[in-house]
């Protein structure tokens, strides 16, 4: 396949290959445009979702984005939103509704803001990067007082198994130590694998995630077996970015499932863990429907509070190491 069937639509051909910083501002001006159908700034709000007597968060909905403040009103004034979730759905049915849904019970509990891009943005799967690139880039723009600290992003096809587990957990403890890791990610037996990831909200996180969306076109004759995922690690492991990028335990933040019956490996699911994962797996959506009846469920052998999980030891171990 030639160079130019394999560079993205969005991008002009030009005779000379454009410098770097021409080719960044032009992947910014296109993004920038493809965004205007739904930036909450730039698009009519439309009518939020129907709510109930108890529901306590705040919607904004535009035509192709959905951003749900965790806090209700009455919290939210002198209280600052540390952390914001993301993530994409298509289309989704009901099966990815409801896993949706468990992600919105865990933000009510601990205020986390949601933002659910529902709107093609580029080709394939690269409306991932480029929607978290959106998202830096907004909250950069912002005062310091006013900005998330950090993203987390969570495919659509995970399952809050335990509401109760807060993202800060797995986040670097506070501290010139730790101030230089941007990125916590967790890998399977193919390397990286990008379902869930915490990004801090810098300038280095921005410059990560423009080369991966800018990535097919800088390196055209690479080979992408994972596509996005596969020039995000390819990315993390040169000198530019891999001082500042940790490797936590997969099972954390990224489980996969396993069942009782099983001797379970150290990356599957256990009782009171935060969520599953259902990456790659056959019958996927027969496999979230088993998951999904179980979290709605709320048992409470899986519904635990954070001090009666394994989460606190295992982080304090780790960040001590």
């Amino acid at each position: 396949m030639g160079e130019d069937s394999q560079r993205p639509a969005w991008v002009e051909v030009k005779s000379d290959r454009p410098s770097v910083s021409e080719a960044l501002s032009d992947l910014h001006h296109a993004v920038t445009s493809k965004l205007q159908s739904w930036n909450p700034y730039n698009s009519p709000t439309l009518p939020p979702p129907p709510t109930t007597s108890n529901t306590t968060t705040t919607f904004t909905t535009t035509a192709g984005e959905q951003i749900q403040d965790g806090l209700p009103e009455p919290e939210r004034l002198g209280a600052r939103t540390r952390i914001g979730k993301c993530t994409i759905l298509f289309n989704g049915n009901s099966y990815w509704e409801r896993a949706i849904r468990t992600h919105e019970a865990h933000d009510r509990l601990h205020g986390y803001r949601l933002h659910v891009l529902r709107q093609k943005l580029l080709d394939d799967v690269w409306d991932k990067p480029a929607y978290i690139l959106s998202l830096l880039l907004r909250e950069l723009s912002k005062p310091e007082s006013e900005r998330l600290e950090w993203l987390f992003w969570v495919d659509a096809d995970t399952v809050i198994l335990n509401p109760y587990i807060p993202i800060e957990v797995f986040l670097p403890p506070a501290g010139e130590e730790f101030e230089d890791v941007h990125l916590v990610y967790s890998a399977d037996w193919n390397g990286l694998n990008n379902g869930i990831f915490p990004i801090r909200v810098t300038q280095w996180s921005v410059e990560l995630l423009s080369a991966v969306v800018a990535y097919r076109y800088y390196r055209p004759d690479e080979p992408l077996l994972f596509r996005d995922q596969t020039a995000m690690w390819t990315l993390m492991q040169e000198a530019k970015f891999a001082k500042n990028i940790v490797n936590a335990p997969q099972r954390w933040f990224n489980a996969y499932q396993g069942e009782h019956n099983e001797t379970l490996a150290p990356f599957q699911i256990r009782r009171g863990d935060l969520l599953v994962h259902f990456a790659g797996v056959p019958e996927r959506e027969k496999r979230m429907g088993i998951w999904l009846d179980r979290a709605e469920q709320h048992l409470e052998d899986w519904e635990v509070p954070l001090k009666s999980t394994s989460y606190l030891g295992e982080a304090r171990e780790f960040w001590e190491e």
